[in-house]
């Protein structure tokens, strides 16, 4: 009974952990509007969830996250918080990336044999230690990032992008990252060495733009001077 009641606050928890780090990191204000907002997604989106986890089961409400709840959540950012769809898809995937960091810590617990209940409470924990430091010191520091207009953050929006699809191809759709492969494992350093690589081109490109304008407003001004 104890498991059935930590894995649904887990998931509950998950999901507004989820939500509410996305809105943070996109600098959307915790209004009264916005939380109403915000609330009703959750509470309809967990309804959807528990529907699903009737009628299929838990592991394919898992399979069906991006559609049930990354794509709706992305829409709403678009439609109702106007946020462009660069700024909301790096907030959304940026979000995921903050999850990870509660699943490493319920893999201590896990790795030492403890109860069902426990990883949960360990994964739940985690969610409040990680909420905390992305509100209090990653989401001011990236709503400087979120003025840059949408070609300035292509760069940032890799790293997190092609993690969320790797991740999902070879953790929840399929087993591929746990079946010892070699192709999978080459393939994940693969994909962080050709991101690091793209980041690399596409950030100093944009610098030596802005190096090159600001040059020649130098010179205009310079001209105008004279």
């Amino acid at each position: 009974m104890i498991n059935f009641i930590t894995e649904i606050v887990r998931h509950i928890l998950t999901l507004y952990f989820g939500v509410f780090v996305t809105t943070a990191i996109i600098g959307i204000r915790n209004n009264k509007k916005n939380i109403l907002i915000l609330n009703i997604f959750c509470i309809f989106d967990l309804i959807l969830h528990m529907i699903l986890m009737t009628l299929k089961g838990s592991g394919h409400v898992a399979h069906l996250y991006p559609l049930a709840t990354h794509l709706p959540l992305f829409m709403i950012l678009v439609c109702i918080f106007h946020k462009s769809a660069l700024k909301s898809l790096l907030a959304v995937t940026t979000a995921y990336l903050c999850c990870q960091l509660c699943n490493w810590l319920s893999i201590i617990p896990e790795s030492l044999g403890c109860d069902a209940w426990i990883v949960d409470l360990t994964y739940i924990a985690g969610i409040f230690l990680t909420y905390f430091v992305v509100h209090k010191f990653i989401a001011p520091a990236m709503s400087d990032i979120f003025i840059k207009p949408d070609p300035e953050l292509i760069p940032i929006c890799i790293m997190p992008f092609f993690y969320y699809i790797f991740d999902y191809a070879t953790n929840v759709y399929t087993s591929l990252l746990y079946s010892g492969s070699k192709v999978v494992v080459e393939f994940l350093g693969f994909v962080l060495c050709t991101t690091y690589l793209l980041f690399l081109f596409l950030y100093f490109k944009q610098y030596e733009e802005q190096q090159e304008t600001l040059h020649q407003n130098q010179l205009m001004e310079l001209m105008r001077d004279q």
